[in-house]
């Protein structure tokens, strides 16, 4: 039942006693809708003006993976230099996720290579600048009479 003038003080006010679109932002006191009056879920994204959200209206720790969609986040996304090894979860990053030829010597770390990064038969004469070897870089007892050429049983030195 709508009321024409005041309304009863012992009747309480309904939604059905207010007509369709008659109140709206502009006959809201400041500060009268607080998160109590919100009913759960009443605020999505279609409540949402476009770009009316943005990262200061984030409250800290808001965001977290599940709330973000998949494949929403790219290069076009990333400020940049915003991310560097300190945000990579271990692991993240395999071979596939690099390009080929990104790395290259300009990218090792001095005596970030060693013997214990090498695969096994990694490096072979082809990789090997000539004359990178000399007697000085040959360890004791590594060139065995096998290793000789043009040497028979007969012919010693």
């Amino acid at each position: 039942m709508a009321y024409i003038g005041k309304k009863p003080a012992d009747k309480a006010l309904t939604s059905s006693d207010i007509g369709n679109d008659i109140v709206d932002s502009q006959h809201y006191a400041a500060g009268s809708i607080d998160n109590e009056h919100i009913a759960d879920d009443a605020i999505n994204s279609e409540h949402y003006a476009a770009d009316s959200i943005d990262a200061e209206h984030y409250a800290a720790g808001s965001v977290d993976g599940t709330a973000i969609a998949n494949d929403a986040v790219d290069s076009q996304h990333i400020a940049a230099d915003s991310i560097d090894a300190e945000h990579y979860a271990a692991g993240s990053v395999d071979a596939t996720a690099i390009a080929n030829d990104v790395v290259n010597s300009q990218h090792y770390a001095a005596g970030s290579i060693d013997n214990e990064h090498l695969a096994d038969d990694a490096v072979d004469s082809d990789e090997i600048a000539a004359g990178a070897i000399d007697t000085a870089h040959i360890a004791a007892s590594q060139v065995t009479y096998a290793k000789i050429q043009n040497v028979s049983a007969t012919d010693r030195i």
